[in-house]
């Protein structure tokens, strides 16, 4: 898991905050891909739980990143 660092706010503290990471994306077992075109944001994660066989790795992951094609113009936006 990757480390995270915070940065507080110093009067709201833990009302204003961001948390930031990073990872090798070469070598490193890396389960997020972070994207952005069209003026869109894209952040697609694998989440794999205990029972998950071993065969759901990066390479897996990578074959699906291979098929996704991004819409922006058909995006919706929620408004939120």
């Amino acid at each position: 898991m990757a480390q995270v660092d915070w940065l507080y706010d110093p009067v709201l503290e833990a009302d204003l905050f961001l948390a930031i990471a990073s990872q090798p994306t070469g070598d490193g077992d890396c389960t997020v891909a972070v994207v952005t075109t069209a003026g869109r944001g894209y952040w697609i994660q694998l989440y794999k739980g205990l029972e998950a066989p071993a065969t759901y790795d990066r390479a897996w992951f990578d074959g699906v990143l291979a098929t996704v094609r991004l819409q922006p113009e058909d995006a919706v936006d929620s408004g939120t």
